[in-house]
């Protein structure tokens, strides 16, 4: 899609109807496209301040972590986000663990949920 405004307006609007559905991962990745979306238009988008140095539960997530919860809201393994990355499953899974610790979660599930919440909360940007 050549328009990243359209793009952005379509994936959140998708997130919308995936929240009324009850499908958090659905929701997660709708958020996770029009974050991309936003990127490419330049500008940062409703979650970037969840990822961007404020404090996400005990401390603020890495990029590292950022990178890896990203794919992980996505639906890929640990081995398939270990390939992708050239990192090992034990160290997507030891990042996993930080980024649960950090936002006060025990599944992926909640993890796409919790980031999902910090995006909505700071709104749309300026």
């Amino acid at each position: 899609m050549a328009d990243p405004d359209r793009a952005t307006v379509l994936a959140e609007h998708a997130a919308a109807s995936f929240v009324t559905a009850g499908t958090p991962m659905e929701e997660a990745l709708s958020r996770h496209l029009a974050g991309v979306a936003y990127l490419v238009a330049g500008r940062p988008g409703p979650g970037a301040a969840a990822f961007a140095g404020r404090p996400a539960g005990d401390g603020a997530l890495t990029a590292r972590e950022r990178e890896i919860a990203g794919l992980a809201t996505t639906g890929l393994t640990n081995k398939e986000i270990a390939a992708r990355l050239h990192l090992s499953p034990r160290t997507i899974e030891s990042h996993l663990n930080r980024v649960f610790a950090k936002l006060h979660v025990h599944s992926r599930t909640a993890m796409a949920r919790r980031l999902t919440e910090a995006a909505a909360e700071h709104g749309p940007p300026a």
